[in-house]
């Protein structure tokens, strides 16, 4: 009769228990799911006027000249195109940061082979491991453009 006693006693501790366990949890939920109060950070504040039009990105400016010598100049309608740019002088390191200067400021990713032009999606984010001057610089080195 004892032993009856004593086991009806122990399942009776051991369902207590696990009730008692399952009242926690539900009630850490609750808690959980409550909003804190308090103010939001940062603190958002609507614009007071529109943004303004973003700005064509602008042309680099070519090298300054050098001062005119005393020799009798070329006429002007005879000009010589520029010599094309070779591999070597195409393109240029970007600083540390991956930012390309303004007279070069077509980035271009060696890992992917694409190049990213001013004002393409991914321009901003993209850390240059080379900066062209011109497309046609890119494109000769086997780099394609970028689609957005």
């Amino acid at each position: 009769m004892i032993r009856k006693a004593f086991r009806l006693a122990f399942r009776l501790s051991v369902l207590a228990s696990l009730g008692y366990v399952a009242m926690r949890v539900v009630q850490r939920r609750v808690e959980v799911s409550r909003p804190v109060p308090g103010p939001s950070w940062p603190p958002v504040t609507p614009p007071s006027s529109p943004r303004p039009a973003p700005q064509p990105a602008a042309e680099p400016r070519p090298d300054p000249r050098p001062e005119p010598s005393g020799a009798p100049e070329a006429p002007a309608a005879v000009t010589t195109p520029p010599p094309p740019a070779t591999a070597g002088h195409a393109w240029v390191e970007p600083s540390s940061d991956g930012i390309c200067p303004q007279s070069h400021p077509i980035k271009a990713k060696l890992s992917s082979r694409i190049f990213h032009l001013p004002g393409m999606l991914a321009y901003d984010r993209t850390h240059a491991d080379r900066c062209y001057a011109a497309e046609d610089a890119a494109v000769a080195d086997g780099l394609r453009q970028a689609k957005r």
